[in-house]
């Protein structure tokens, strides 16, 4: 009776102490997808002074450019790069469709 009773208490000691575990680990993925941040998404390359110099002279103050419309040119260059990546992955994106539908 005694040997029965210490398995039956080690037995709920672990289940309890298991799900307590796993219990935990849900919890924190839980807490993880709950603080993304922008920090989680963001990139970060260097950037010569020739090219932003080029970008600066030929898109910022260009003609009916964001220079004449009174938009910062850390702005101007972030909405500038955000289009030559869209551009460039939508790109890629149909030329790797283009492969995929080839090869069926």
């Amino acid at each position: 009776m005694v040997v029965s009773l210490g398995c039956l208490s080690c037995a709920l000691f672990y289940i309890a102490l298991r799900s307590k575990v796993l219990g935990n680990k849900i919890t924190v993925a839980e807490w993880d997808m709950n603080i993304v941040t922008v920090d989680d998404y963001s990139v970060e390359f260097p950037i010569s002074y020739t090219g932003y110099s080029e970008w600066y002279q030929n898109q910022f103050k260009k003609e009916g450019g964001d220079y004449q419309k009174n938009i910062s040119p850390g702005l101007s260059f972030k909405r500038y790069l955000i289009r030559k990546i869209e551009k460039q992955l939508t790109k890629e994106l149909k030329l790797k469709q283009e492969q995929e539908n080839n090869e069926n």
